[in-house]
């Protein structure tokens, strides 16, 4: 499927490369999937003809079950579980400001390798969102070993807000300081004491 002339579309399915007897098609997935997001995933070797400015397709690659899973997500789903939660909001917030090498399942829902605001944009246009239903992956039982990495406990609501929060002025303070480091202007700040 990854390589003969047709490719594969996956409008409400799921496709499960199983690698128990062979190498792992991660990087060939990544690969196929970062074209295939350039063409708005309606080309391609991997295809999603469902596919909008909220749905596209994920994957996860679980070595411990030797299996990878491609499916129509909800951009901002990192744990392809279809809901974009705090669960996802964690994933990307454990990878924010990685520039290169990142995938899905670590918050790169744009295909650029990068886990930056641009994601974080797409996670937050999609969040508390419902994504498609895979049948017989809709309820975690029914893909145990796919669903067991991305088991995430969900804190109350308000922590989500400090996070975002937290996270807005980290992505501030960081611009701050690449402005500074180009020769813009910086603005010292002295305490004052009393006289």
């Amino acid at each position: 499927m990854l390589t003969n002339a047709g490719g594969v579309d996956l409008p409400g399915g799921a496709l499960v490369l199983d690698y128990a007897s062979g190498s792992n098609p991660a990087e060939k997935v990544k690969s196929l999937l970062t074209d295939a997001f350039g063409k708005g995933f309606l080309a391609g070797q991997i295809r999603n003809p469902s596919a909008d400015s909220s749905i596209g397709l994920g994957w996860i690659d679980n070595a411990a079950a030797k299996q990878v899973l491609i499916l129509p997500a909800l951009y901002g789903d990192a744990t392809c579980d279809g809901h974009v939660d705090f669960g996802d909001f964690a994933k990307l917030a454990a990878n924010f400001g990685t520039t290169s090498g990142a995938v899905w399942a670590q918050g790169d829902f744009n295909y650029d390798g990068a886990v930056d605001l641009q994601d974080f944009a797409k996670l937050a246009a999609n969040y508390n969102g419902t994504g498609p239903v895979v049948p017989g992956l809709a309820d975690d039982a029914a893909s145990p070993a796919m669903r067991a990495a991305n088991v995430t406990e969900a804190p109350e609501p308000s922590t989500l807000v400090l996070l975002v929060a937290l996270l807005a002025t980290a992505a501030a303070r960081a611009a701050c300081r690449r402005r500074a480091l180009r020769g813009g202007r910086t603005f010292l700040s002295v305490p004052l004491g009393r006289a």
